[in-house]
């Protein structure tokens, strides 16, 4: 579960209220005082060759503040294809549970719990910038997805709290996958360098306390069909993050062709036909 859950700010860590007030520092450095401008300073970092800006994280707050709401609204209607009713009221309440925790943990806290959350959503940013970039290389949202759904099962099959973060299994698993793409040299290279960034982002975002919450709710649920149903909300939602245009808000309408993308038959026969 690695898509950032916010609901509506009721309240302020000093820590946020300087993420915006950097943000208005990168809009209108001259005009503002010199307290917002340093504070961008200190949000904006560079990591694995990525900046990621205040402007950035603000956006990716608001952003998913407003997107959540919508994606548990569709889950709750009667057009979502999957699970009846009462498992859908179920796996919305869970959502809300951690939209809730994460809530608090910005909102609620002091400012090293709220640099944890930010942290968390900076890493999540870097990691959906390479899956962009991976997409790109490959070339086949389909081959895509098929890799990306590979990388997640070793993920969760490896990840555990008395286990060292390690990116090998999940590149040996997504080895086979992308031999059988038999893409040229170049890309062939840079898509397992992308797999070690993907890995790399993950760790870091596991490392923090927003990630470790994450993670725990995710094994807490376990293999049951309410817990695959909240994994399938929140791939869908990740998801469509990261196809969408860069120059667009995640709607609706990114959502259901972030769920098509996971769930088409055609991926699945696909995905069989390469020997997954």
């Amino acid at each position: 579960m690695c898509r950032v859950f916010l609901p509506n700010p009721r309240g302020g860590a000093r820590l946020t209220l300087r993420l915006a007030m950097s943000v208005l520092a990168l809009s209108a450095p001259a005009s503002v005082p010199s307290t917002a401008r340093a504070a961008d300073a200190v949000l904006t970092t560079t990591e694995l060759g990525v900046t990621v800006t205040s402007k950035e994280l603000f956006d990716a707050l608001h952003e998913s503040n407003n997107f959540w709401p919508v994606v548990q609204r569709h889950v709750l209607s009667d057009d979502f294809p999957t699970g009846d009713a009462a498992s859908r009221r179920e796996a919305a309440a869970i959502i809300s549970k951690v939209r809730s925790h994460l809530h608090e943990q910005l909102f609620g806290r002091d400012d090293a719990a709220a640099e944890d959350l930010l942290n968390y959503v900076g890493w999540s940013l870097r990691r959906a910038r390479f899956y962009r970039e991976l997409r790109e290389v490959i070339g086949d949202p389909t081959a895509t997805v098929q890799l990306r759904d590979t990388w997640q099962d070793a993920y969760r099959l490896h990840i555990a709290p008395d286990k060292p973060h390690r990116v090998e299994p999940m590149l040996d698993a997504v080895g086979p996958q992308l031999d059988a793409l038999r893409l040229p040299a170049e890309k062939h290279a840079r898509a397992v360098e992308l797999f070690g960034l993907i890995g790399a982002c993950a760790a870091r975002m596991e490392a923090t306390e927003a990630g470790q919450l994450i993670r725990q709710i995710d094994r807490d649920l376990g293999d049951t069909p309410t817990g695959e149903l909240v994994r399938s909300i929140v791939a869908a939602a990740d998801w469509a993050s990261i196809i969408k245009p860069l120059d667009e808000v995640p709607r609706k309408k990114h959502f259901l062709a972030a769920w098509n993308e996971l769930h088409s038959q055609s991926r699945v026969e696909n995905s069989t036909a390469i020997g997954r």
